[in-house]
């Protein structure tokens, strides 16, 4: 589990830090985080778990257990609280 919690975090950090979109999809977190499918797919769902995001199931699943994942408030929140703090949500 805490392998996932860190996969989490690395997940967000590069959702709030790195991505201009409040929703991204596994091939741009992939290239974000540099995670493998499996750990991005274990973090988003620790993130799920957290009410820190919205994941959009996908329908095919090939890499990844979700279409796009939405950043919510409270991921924002707890990003400011844990990780760091946003100078700007563009």
């Amino acid at each position: 589990m805490e392998s996932d919690y860190e996969n989490a975090m690395l997940v967000l950090k590069g959702m709030v830090e790195r991505s201009r979109l409040r929703t991204t999809g596994g091939d741009a977190l992939r290239l974000i985080t540099n995670l493998g499918c499996d750990e991005i797919n274990d973090g988003v769902d620790c993130l799920e778990k957290m009410k820190l995001v919205k994941t959009e199931r996908a329908i095919n699943k090939v890499f990844f257990d979700f279409a796009n994942v939405t950043v919510l408030p409270e991921g924002y929140n707890y990003y400011n609280e844990h990780l760091g703090k946003i100078t700007s949500m563009e």
